[in-house]
């Protein structure tokens, strides 16, 4: 599992937030006899504005499998498409 949260401890904002596991791949879990479902209920949410409790226009949602991706797997890009969300703030 690996949980992941981006605070402005300044400003006392909370920016993103994941919880999930550190690979989804298929090809990996079924090497390690791993359920190959598990992602599937990986996600995160990134507030633009830093408020958790605000304005759903301005949050950014990432689901795995259980929210409509079309793989049968685990969905390997809910992390990778929320670390790219995240570059915004982290180069700032």
């Amino acid at each position: 599992m690996v949980s992941i949260d981006l605070y402005d401890t300044l400003e006392n904002k909370h920016y993103a937030s994941f919880t999930g596991h550190a690979t989804c791949d298929p090809a990996a879990l079924a090497a390690i006899g791993a359920d190959l479902k598990r992602c599937q209920l990986d996600s995160g949410n990134i507030w633009l504005d830093g408020d958790d409790q605000h304005d759903p226009d301005l949050d950014f949602k990432f689901n795995g499998l259980i929210h409509g991706k079309s793989t049968q797997f685990g969905d390997e890009s809910t992390k990778r498409q929320f670390l790219n969300g995240l570059k915004t703030f982290l180069n700032d």
